[in-house]
């Protein structure tokens, strides 16, 4: 929950099961060598989820990048929902992060989620030290990717257990109400890269 901005990048949300996982992180590291030859690629996360699934998030200079890009992939699931106009919150991801924290969702009034979003980011900062920043991935048909890095999943979840101020608390509330089919992704160990364009894991 930290004020976003509105850079012209882009990013690919890609999403499977996972039967072998040595040989799929053979495949990602193949598929960072083969993006870091493509002029406008920004960076990726990705990683096993906590239930035995696999996800990543890839970032691009523009959508033509990003369509291009995926085109050429062969080494990692298919893409869900394809390339979207992205939301970044100060300080965007981190690769220094031991947790990265998924949440996918629809949104029912996307200019409200924004509002509630730079009214409460200072507050939301200073509450949750352990959070270093993420962005929010706008989809077709109101769908949202949220990607939030976090020191470390103890520190986060130490986090999650704090009583919010009374204010920061009814801010999440209406924040929440907005959200409908809410999914969590949580990556105890994430895969990140990025390009020297993009580093550190932000545009």
């Amino acid at each position: 929950m930290i004020a976003p901005n509105r850079p012209s990048w882009y990013v690919e949300v890609a999403q499977g099961g996972v039967t072998d996982r040595a040989g799929l992180r053979r495949r990602w590291e193949t598929e960072m060598d083969r993006l870091a030859t493509v002029e406008g690629w920004l960076g990726a996360t990705g990683g096993i989820t906590g239930s035995g699934g696999f996800v990543a998030a890839a970032r691009f200079t523009s959508a033509d990048v990003a369509r291009a890009a995926v085109a050429g992939r062969t080494s990692w699931p298919d893409a869900g929902p394809g390339t979207s106009d992205v939301g970044v919150v100060t300080g965007g991801g981190s690769d220094e992060a031991g947790f990265v924290q998924l949440m996918q969702a629809k949104v029912a009034d996307r200019a409200r989620f924004e509002e509630i979003e730079a009214a409460v980011g200072d507050d939301f900062a200073r509450h949750r030290p352990d959070f270093l920043g993420g962005y929010r991935a706008w989809f077709p048909g109101s769908r949202l990717t949220v990607v939030d890095y976090f020191r470390s999943e103890s520190e986060a979840r130490a986090g999650e257990a704090k009583p919010l101020p009374d204010e920061l608390g009814a801010s999440f509330e209406d924040w929440m109400a907005l959200l409908s089919d809410v999914r969590w992704l949580d990556l105890p160990d994430p895969w990140l890269a990025s390009s020297a364009l993009g580093a550190p894991n932000s545009p």
